[in-house]
């Protein structure tokens, strides 16, 4: 039980690894987005975005079913789980992507996040539930 809330709390803590890189100027151009690509870096910035509201409500909101089934399995609730790693994501926590790799409903980005204590990198999984990508904690 211990360690599925110390992975929930990771996974959630280094979450979304989101916001597009800079383009640099000598940088050939990028191929054309998919739709798939550009609603999973929508569910990464308004992680964001959230985040930086500290608004657990905003966090659960983008979270996977699967996810919070896991949360409430441990006697808790999504807001309340997610309430101290969303506050200690600051207000100025900002996120970079490197890549997103899609497979079927699911997907992987990488990519780093600056939070209140500092910078991390990491993968942040997405799965696609009604239509939504949303994050998890389950790789492919």
């Amino acid at each position: 039980m211990r360690v599925v809330f110390a992975a929930i709390l990771l996974v959630l803590g280094l979450s979304a690894c989101g916001a597009e890189a800079e383009q640099q100027a000598a940088a050939p151009p990028k191929p054309a987005m998919s739709a798939d690509e550009r609603a999973i870096r929508d569910t990464l910035e308004r992680y964001v975005a959230v985040t930086r509201a500290n608004d657990p409500h905003g966090v659960c909101a983008v979270t996977a079913r699967e996810v919070i089934d896991q949360i409430e399995a441990l006697g808790s609730t999504c807001e309340s789980f997610v309430a101290e790693p969303t506050r200690k994501g600051g207000p100025h926590y900002s996120i970079t992507t490197t890549s997103v790799v899609i497979t079927g409903d699911r997907a992987m980005t990488r990519g780093k996040a600056v939070e209140s204590d500092g910078p991390r990198s990491g993968d942040q999984p997405l799965v696609r539930e009604n239509g939504r990508w949303l994050l998890t904690t389950k790789a492919g």
